[in-house]
């Protein structure tokens, strides 16, 4: 198989991956958005707005009554509680949903890096020749073959990848292939604020 099909199979794979998470996300945020709408119509009628102005009514008297005082709220009353605590919920559900997407959407952007360079190096292996990096004669003999050797390094270049922040990942792009993404590619910022939202997601549950 040549170097241009193994990498074109690559890129339709994680296309076809992205694809599918797509369409989780638009399914899943339909239902949500119909749920949101539907409680939100049941809320807005007129006799839902008169069950909710009785509840209210009910815990102020609560609040103003002595410790120890206890309510009886009616099947009405509360279904009108759990409408309500169904509404809140929602929203936090879909934040959570645009997030797990974008944290898969990432993690899928940088397995493709990963995936293609690793491809790329083993059978260009020239693309790795670099002056200021060594290996000395002792490491060298530990591989049966050139091509195990070329496979330890490019495994060790596209690993050291993993660990690059995608600031790095431009200058990786830049200095062994001319390419400035934050140049010729449109959506560059978009990328980069995806990419530390992401982290700010993974590692600090979301607080900015």
């Amino acid at each position: 198989m040549s170097l241009g099909v193994k990498l074109k199979s690559i890129s339709e794979y994680y296309q076809q991956q992205i694809t599918l998470v797509m369409d989780v996300l638009f399914s899943t945020y339909y239902i949500l958005k119909n749920e949101y709408i539907k409680i939100r119509d049941l809320l807005s009628s007129k006799d839902y707005q008169k069950r909710y102005t009785e509840y209210i009514k009910i815990i102020d008297q609560l609040e103003k009554s002595a410790d120890g005082t206890g309510i009886y709220l009616s099947e009405q009353h509360q279904d009108v509680l759990e409408k309500h605590r169904e509404m809140r919920m929602n929203i936090p559900k879909s934040e959570h949903l645009m997030n797990m997407t974008l944290v898969y959407l990432m993690a899928l952007f940088e397995g493709f890096n990963k995936k293609f360079f690793l491809t790329l190096l083993m059978n260009k292996p020239e693309q790795m020749k670099n002056r200021k990096k060594t290996i000395n004669y002792e490491k060298l003999l530990e591989f049966d073959s050139l091509k195990d050797l070329h496979k330890s390094l490019a495994e060790k270049i596209t690993n050291e990848l993993g660990y690059r922040d995608i600031d790095n990942f431009n200058n990786f792009l830049l200095e062994r292939y001319k390419i400035d993404l934050k140049r010729e590619f449109k959506k560059w910022e978009t990328l980069k604020d995806n990419y530390y939202r992401r982290n700010i997601i993974v590692h600090n549950n979301g607080r900015i």
